[in-house]
């Protein structure tokens, strides 16, 4: 995923809204007498909101009166605000019921419909399985496929997501899962060392990557636990620490390394420290972005200046491509090319060595004195832009997680910079003069479906496994030249405000290579159509941001 640093390329950005939208974080709404329970009106909240952060990870508790409990009042208070839930799911354990599957769909109404995805079973092979139970294998494998068929049997609740099993040590253990998952799931932690830098024998994400895909196959991938604590002062062993001030580098570093890989969310661990523990020796009481009393950590800001960086919410569009090389000392850095709505490119870069020393060393006991916040030298670098920019802003992260802006033009197409540990984010526009440059846009031919008339199957639980069938539905088309399409289905009403709302768009992009081509539309945008008349309206961009005719093509959904 890791474009090389030092070679020229036309690089496509991805959309920088993407990016603010993988971040999540792991709460406890549920712990009563904890600081989730009494400082959920004072600090939980407002620090949600105010870092920008979207997507939270709870559970999915069934009992007595849930509906009117302090938590599914929190799950719709945050919902109300924009914030969506992950919620974990569970088997039986020594210490939890297992969850019942007909329930999930009064949870999301528990929930208003904050609800975006149930999870499996959290590690089921660290869990304790009480005698006479199957083995945490049988009852994983179990419980996702019963998670699985129960959403998507539910009309209420199909459009949520499944996730699979977050398992520890052994996830080859259960097998092919894929048919049953809607993402995969790992808790890829980098143990007190910088996101990709590995361990002392080498090992990272990008080598344990193979064996945690097992479960999910292809699926995309999710992380709903990863992140640091601070106990710096706990014994040698186990999940190792990061200073404040290392884990305020590594946080909005982790975030763009998970995104590069493809991560579709990536939910840190945890949002507030759970208890006060001065002596810092305990990890399980530090893994916050925020300190016990509410207090913000570096981590905490800088995770918030990523997100008000790229935060960009507002309809699909296909981002544009840019041709610049990176070169002078160009070891280890590792960038993200962005883009908003508005054309503004945003290329984070940072060079991805270790800010801490855990004091681990190979086949030894950690050395815990040896502990220490590390010098990163700064490196210089230059960036030369094939097609003019405007001035460039630079964005410096701070020790603290701040940032300082500086606006600085470039000299001949060059921009020279120093990148650290720290996140530097370039953020800069090219004046629409420039895509033209002699580019011709793409030609793009008629376009046509596969069909005039879609009938689709019956819907319900009366109709059994044809239900969940979706009929192949595609787009036809030719193309002058290599392009990405940018597709947005609506229903057609009469009525002029009717023709302007983006209300009930459907959208997705596709990459095509000169010539003619038939692209399958999506199952899950497919199956959301209802009976009317659509209008698909289709447009290719090349590699240079311009565009073509846009085409238009008509089709007419009806039950049987």
């Amino acid at each position: 995923m890791l474009a090389p640093a030092a070679t020229a390329a036309v690089r496509t950005a991805r959309p920088a809204d993407q990016l603010a939208g993988s971040v999540g974080v792991n709460v406890h709404l549920h712990f009563s007498g904890s600081v989730y329970d009494r400082g959920y009106a004072a600090i939980v909240k407002p620090k949600l909101l105010a870092a920008g952060i979207r997507h939270v990870r709870d559970g999915a508790y069934i009992y007595g009166g849930a509906a009117s409990s302090s938590y599914y009042n929190r799950c719709r208070d945050l919902a109300a605000a924009g914030i969506r839930f992950n919620l974990l799911t569970s088997f039986k354990t020594r210490w939890s019921e297992p969850t019942d599957p007909s329930k999930l769909d009064d949870i999301y109404r528990w929930c208003n419909g904050g609800v975006e995805s149930f999870e499996g079973v959290n590690e089921p092979d660290l869990q304790p399985i009480p005698p006479g139970y199957p083995d945490w294998k049988a009852q994983t494998v179990q419980a996702q496929k019963a998670l699985f068929k129960a959403v998507n049997d539910n009309a209420a609740i199909r459009h949520v997501s499944v996730l699979g099993p977050t398992i520890v040590w052994a996830p080859t253990a259960v097998g092919d899962l894929s048919a049953h998952v809607d993402y995969g799931n790992w808790h890829p932690y980098p143990g007190g060392q910088c996101p990709t830098c590995g361990d002392v024998y080498g090992q990272n994400i990008d080598t344990f990557m193979p064996k945690y895909r097992t479960p999910s196959g292809a699926k995309p991938m999710i992380a709903t636990e990863t992140g640091y604590h601070n106990a710096i002062n706990q014994g040698a062993g186990g999940h190792r620490p990061a200073s404040e001030l290392a884990a305020g580098k590594y946080t909005p570093r982790l975030a763009l390394e998970y995104f590069n890989r493809g991560f579709v969310r990536t939910y840190f661990y945890e949002l507030i420290d759970a208890k006060p523990e001065p002596a810092k020796t305990d990890r399980d009481a530090h893994f916050g972005l925020l300190r016990h009393d509410g207090s913000e950590k570096p981590a905490y800001r800088a995770l918030k200046s990523l997100l008000t960086l790229t935060r960009d919410p507002g309809p699909s569009f296909t981002p544009g491509s840019l041709d610049y090389t990176i070169s002078g000392d160009t070891s280890r850095v590792h960038q993200t090319l962005l883009q908003k709505r508005n054309g503004t490119f945003l290329l984070a870069l940072w060079v991805e060595r270790s800010s801490y020393h855990t004091g681990a060393s190979p086949n030894a006991p950690d050395q815990v004195s040896a502990r220490r916040d590390l010098t990163v030298p700064e490196q210089g670098v230059k960036l030369t832009f094939a097609t003019p920019t405007t001035p460039a802003t630079i964005h410096r992260f701070q020790n603290d997680g701040s940032t300082t802006r500086t606006t600085v033009t470039p000299t001949a197409g060059t921009l020279a910079l120093n990148v650290s540990d720290r996140l530097t984010v370039v953020q800069f526009s090219r004046p629409k003069a420039a895509t033209a440059l002699g580019n011709e846009p793409p030609r793009l031919g008629r376009v046509r479906f596969s069909r005039k008339v879609l009938v689709m199957r019956a819907r319900g639980r009366a109709a059994g496994r044809r239900a969940r069938r979706v009929p192949k539905l595609s787009l036809r088309y030719s193309i002058s030249e290599a392009a990405t399409l940018a597709i947005a289905i609506k229903r057609v009403r009469p009525g002029r405000r009717h023709a302007r709302s983006q209300r009930g768009v459907r959208r997705m992009t596709v990459r095509a290579e000169r010539g003619r081509h038939s692209t399958r539309l999506r199952s899950r945008l497919v199956r959301r159509l209802r009976p009317g008349r659509y209008r698909a309206r289709v447009t290719a961009i090349d590699g240079l941001g311009a565009r073509s005719r846009t085409r238009t093509a008509v089709l007419r959904v009806r039950h049987p």
